[in-house]
């Protein structure tokens, strides 16, 4: 069992301790260059680090731990464990977390553009009008997260696990969220101008509202969606599975493609011209 500790405080820029050959660790009572770690206090990480990606904390134990508005860019954090951490307002502006384990994690108004989380796990974290700019975060675990409000501009989520996650006005202009699995997502309002979504899973998703122009969701899986007052124009939607999915007032033009044999007006979607008012 690892060492555990009610507070860390002892974070310093260059330390360097891999999990691989200590295993999940806290800093009680650890060393660098001959100085304890724990007379350090938290707040030198306020400070910038001396260059960027000199803090490293790989596989480090920072569970509960407070670290709201801390600078933590370009840090390694690959395979820490931050759950229920508290990273509001926090800089991880290209911070590496691939791996990492942040289930239940406050990251509130949080800077992760550019960051590194592929495979890592968010479930029922909380990033509401945060920052994930083309952030990488492939195949990771957002389960039930909460991203309302949240940028995700060409952002990668590539096999990624949102299931029943809250997207609300998010923006994913240009993200890339290829067989995602977003079953009962709640995208209401969110703006997916641009985004592949192709093979991605949709079914019971909520999009009522959101921007889908040019979006790519060939060969998606849209059943039971709710798609009221969706923006289509543009989308391609050939192949996609549209069985019982809630078309009406949705908008659409003539380069919008349907699957083979797909009647939009039958469903209530409302064709728009040029000139049309979007």
């Amino acid at each position: 069992m690892p060492l555990r500790q009610t507070s860390i405080v002892a974070l310093l820029p260059a330390v360097a301790l891999c999990s691989a050959v200590l295993g999940r660790w806290s800093a009680t009572g650890a060393t660098f260059g001959g100085v304890a770690l724990n007379r350090h206090p938290l707040a030198s990480l306020h400070r910038a680090p001396e260059r960027p990606g000199t803090l490293r904390l790989y596989g480090a134990d920072l569970e509960g731990e407070d670290l709201a508005g801390r600078n933590l860019a370009g840090a390694d954090l690959r395979n820490a464990y931050l759950e229920g951490a508290n990273l509001r307002r926090a800089n991880l502006h290209s911070a590496k977390l691939f791996n990492a384990d942040l289930r239940g994690a406050c990251l509130e108004g949080t800077d992760l553009q550019d960051a590194w989380l592929a495979l890592a796990t968010l479930d029922s974290a909380t990033l509401t009008r945060a920052n994930l700019i083309h952030a990488d975060l492939a195949s990771a675990n957002l389960t039930h997260v909460t991203l309302a409000g949240a940028n995700l501009t060409r952002a990668t989520l590539r096999y990624a696990s949102l299931d029943s996650a809250n997207l609300r006005s998010a923006s994913l202009r240009n993200a890339k969220l290829f067989l995602a699995d977003l079953r009962g997502a709640w995208l209401s309002f969110a703006d997916l101008t641009h985004a592949w979504l192709a093979r991605a899973d949709l079914n019971q998703a909520v999009l009522t509202r959101a921007k889908l122009t040019g979006a790519n969701l060939t060969l998606a899986q849209l059943g039971r969606a709710n798609l009221r007052g969706a923006d289509l124009c543009g989308a391609d939607l050939y192949g996609a599975w549209l069985d019982q999915a809630d078309l009406r007032s949705a908008r659409y033009d003539a380069s919008t493609r349907w699957p083979d044999g797909f009647d939009p007006r039958a469903r209530g979607a409302i064709l728009v011209t040029a000139r049309s008012n979007r």
